[in-house]
């Protein structure tokens, strides 16, 4: 396991992902080997227009040995969307980010950002 090399970028791709949390912690962004990726975005939705939810995102930068919050217990009022960074974060192989939510399918997700591979 090595750290991706900035210097010698085999690609360059957008990144786009999006989904809704459960109330179990899964893997919303699981960087491969040789990759490198720069989060621009990390966007929280409650679809529910009437509760609000909470939602916990965590990162590990150790192949999921160990979890940092990024977000714990955050409550978003019905019908609002959250910008959880406002700064990009890099992320290099087997680098994680997951999540859950306090209710099933309220929270939508929306990750966005810069794939990169050596």
């Amino acid at each position: 396991m090595t750290v991706a090399n900035l210097v010698n970028i085999a690609s360059v791709k957008p990144l786009f992902k999006a989904g809704d949390l459960t109330t179990s912690a899964v893997a919303l962004i699981d960087v491969d080997t040789d990759d490198c990726w720069k989060i621009e975005s990390i966007f929280l939705c409650n679809a529910d227009t009437t509760n609000s939810c909470t939602a916990d995102i965590d990162v590990s930068v150790d192949n999921g040995s160990n979890y940092y919050y990024l977000t714990k217990g955050l409550v978003i009022p019905p019908a609002t969307t959250i910008s959880i960074i406002d700064r990009p974060i890099f992320m290099d192989e087997t680098d994680i980010i997951r999540g859950l939510a306090s209710a099933n399918g309220d929270i939508d997700w929306v990750i966005s950002g810069t794939f990169m591979t050596d």
